[in-house]
């Protein structure tokens, strides 16, 4: 009994999962069936046995359609682990990108979904493009690369990531486009260093601090 309520309990876990990837699949108004195969495979990596992914997918679409607001969802996922919640980020992103491109509807709904799943890791775990470089002691975002998803954002721990458009940012720019040409891309998270809190809230560091060679 204790093995079927235990059983009971994931699957209604694993059907909230999906109703988000439905829900990310569907903000376009254009649910296609590339965008289905990619939450079929995503919910066999979460455990779901081949012969219940449809029956999960159909009860996935009720809630989906049921729910006004993307809370209904994100709650389960919540307690997973970070490396849980990373993979479906990257489940949700391949869904958006199914068709080579973003609108600013699934951008936006990566942006809340960063802060609702408590996506605790740095911003580089989470940037969708890899567009992170790295240098002796600062990372820049290269602005080519860069898709404004606004993801990253509320993941840096010092809230040093800015919009280009917010006045002021044009050294900041440059310096970005300068920088991400010359050190190495860094796509995932590492050690602070040891010191880090001690220059967490410091003005001016990059005056007092600026190494441009690794």
């Amino acid at each position: 009994m204790f093995f079927k309520k235990e059983e009971t309990k994931n699957n209604n876990f694993l059907t909230k999962v999906c109703a988000l990837l439905i829900h990310a699949a569907k903000i376009d108004e254009n649910y296609t069936d590339k965008e289905e195969e990619i939450i079929k495979r995503t919910l066999n990596e979460l455990g779901i046995e081949n012969e219940n992914v449809s029956k999960t997918i159909e009860e996935a679409k009720k809630i989906e359609e049921s729910s006004n607001q993307i809370l209904d969802f994100t709650r389960e996922v919540k307690g997973l682990p970070e490396k849980d919640k990373i993979k479906i980020i990257e489940a949700l992103w391949s869904i958006i990108y199914s068709n080579k491109d973003a609108d600013i509807y699934e951008t936006n709904l990566m942006r809340r979904l960063a802060g609702l799943l408590y996506i605790l890791t740095d911003c580089v775990d989470v940037c969708p493009v890899d567009c992170f470089y790295e240098g002796k002691n600062m990372l820049v975002i290269k602005p080519d690369e860069c898709i404004d998803c606004g993801v990253c954002e509320p993941e840096c721990p010092v809230d040093a990531i800015k919009a280009d458009t917010e006045p002021g940012s044009e050294k900041w720019l440059e310096i970005n486009k300068k920088y991400s040409e010359i050190w190495p891309n860094i796509s995932e998270k590492k050690d602070p260093p040891a010191d880090h809190e001690k220059f967490k809230n410091e003005q001016n560091k990059y005056e007092k601090y600026f190494k441009e060679n690794l």
